[in-house]
């Protein structure tokens, strides 16, 4: 299947229905990383997006996320935030560093994707930055994004105060009146002021 594939451009739905029946099946591996790593780096944005979205699929190592999903988000403004969420990696800790700077991006998209790619790492060492990322977030969407898909998954508790005196703990779908805008249970970070 891979050598059907290698070297022609396609159209995003037929790029990610191959790699999903891909994902299921034996495949060389030389082969496989050959051909996503040309429609990453060479394909057209949308093909390149479509392959980012299914890279957690196969079990790719550090050196080539580096080499090939690292540089295209640096080449190719457009696929940034998709490169983050690739690298999203339960176990992932090489990326943590890496991922971190990219809380303070000026796009929403790349904040909140920097976000959930470390709340998908596990690695509880980006709790301080995403802390100070919430601290400077200057919208309701950006803090929920940071606090939902970053923090919650690390912390394993988050309460979120949406109306006025009352909460929703998005981990465990109950309500609460909980007083300030942001808060923790566990104590690691609270906010006062407009959810909004």
């Amino acid at each position: 299947v891979t050598e059907k594939f290698a070297g022609i451009d396609l159209h995003p739905e037929v790029v990610e229905n191959a790699l999903r029946v891909l994902s299921h099946f034996p495949v060389d591996r030389a082969r496989l990383t050959s051909m996503l790593a040309d429609w990453i780096r060479e394909g057209p944005e949308p093909t390149a997006l479509a392959v980012l979205r299914h890279l957690r699929s196969f079990p790719l190592d550090e050196d080539f996320c580096r080499r090939h999903v690292l540089s295209a988000g640096d080449a190719r403004p457009g696929l940034r935030a998709a490169t983050l969420r690739a690298l999203g990696r339960p176990g992932g800790v090489w990326a943590v560093d890496l991922i971190v700077p990219r809380l303070s991006d000026s796009s929403d998209d790349v904040v909140l994707a920097a976000a959930e790619a470390l709340g998908q790492i596990g690695d509880r060492r980006a709790v301080p930055a995403l802390v100070l990322a919430l601290h400077a977030a200057t919208s309701g969407g950006r803090r929920y994004g940071i606090a939902y898909f970053g923090l919650e998954p690390l912390t394993k508790r988050l309460t979120i105060r949406l109306t006025p005196g009352a909460a929703v703990q998005p981990s465990g779908g109950q309500c609460a009146a909980v007083p300030g805008a942001w808060r923790w249970p566990i104590g690691i970070a609270t906010f006062s002021g407009d959810a909004s």
